[in-house]
């Protein structure tokens, strides 16, 4: 019985943990990439599997994992439209480095 207090404990410890991480990967990188991160996540266990239980993905759930491995830095980059188009974004917005008052 102790076990499932020590388990429940645990649990709740690496929510919040994990709640936090989130919110910090938020604010340093926007939602888009810490969204696809969190939707990268399922990528562990795959791997897990093929390490360990020399699981073999197929064809199509290869090519998906190799697709979300490749979009990732594709979200995470700016383009010319973003850098050009006079935007504050979340960053500069919390630091004030933006130059204007009241925004």
């Amino acid at each position: 019985m102790v076990y499932l207090l020590v388990f429940g404990l645990a649990t709740g410890i690496s929510y919040a943990f994990g709640f936090v991480l989130v919110v910090a990967g938020m604010r340093l990188s926007g939602i888009v990439v810490t969204t696809a991160v969190i939707g990268l996540s399922m990528i562990l266990p795959i791997l897990f599997s093929v390490i360990v239980w020399n699981e073999e993905p197929n064809l199509w759930q290869t090519l998906g994992i190799l697709i979300a491995l490749v979009a990732l830095p594709l979200l995470s980059g700016t383009t010319k439209a973003t850098q050009d188009c006079g935007c504050v974004t979340f960053s500069e917005r919390r630091s004030g480095s933006f130059g204007h008052e009241g925004i």
